[in-house]
């Protein structure tokens, strides 16, 4: 599959470069924060603060002082401002991201990008949450069918109980 995210692929960013790529990417994707609580292109403050909380990976290496970013520190970056766009909150994002594969995410962002990719048919990649309620036992929910997704995981909790 060939598409515009290819030419990153082999790139490696400082935390400024970083930033500079996912905004090139997320200039061209139609796309806007519903509200004011966050911004669209991330800054260098708000990608410490993802890797903070576990949504940006550790950096691949350092040179010095500067941290080195990859190909996928730029598609968990452009995931989290699409499930931004889509109304999830980070605490949200921290749940679902981290699991994620390389691949998951660079083929829900590559849906998002509409058309970027120049193979025929581009596989579609959800985002799905998944809870292990108890040992063994693992609910996943899509939550573009069920946007109540807690409330359905604590109505299976509850009749575990019972």
């Amino acid at each position: 599959m060939s598409h515009r995210l290819d030419k990153y692929r082999d790139e490696e960013f400082d935390l400024a470069a970083l930033c500079v790529a996912a905004g090139a990417v997320l200039s061209r994707m139609e796309l806007s924060i519903p509200d004011d609580r966050a911004r669209l292109c991330p800054d260098k403050r708000t990608l410490r603060y993802y890797t903070s909380l576990g949504l940006l990976g550790a950096p691949l290496c350092f040179e010095g002082r500067r941290a080195i970013y990859g190909f996928r520190h730029l598609i968990q970056v452009l995931s989290i401002k699409v499930l931004q766009v889509k109304g999830y909150s980070l605490a949200k994002i921290q749940k679902t991201l981290p699991k994620a594969t390389e691949d998951q995410l660079e083929k829900a962002v590559l849906a998002d990008l509409g058309g970027e990719a120049t193979q025929a048919s581009t596989p579609q990649c959800r985002v799905l949450n998944t809870v292990e309620l108890r040992p063994g036992l693992i609910l996943t929910i899509d939550p573009r069918q069920y946007p109540n997704a807690q409330e359905i995981i604590d109505r299976f909790n509850q009749a575990l109980l019972d």
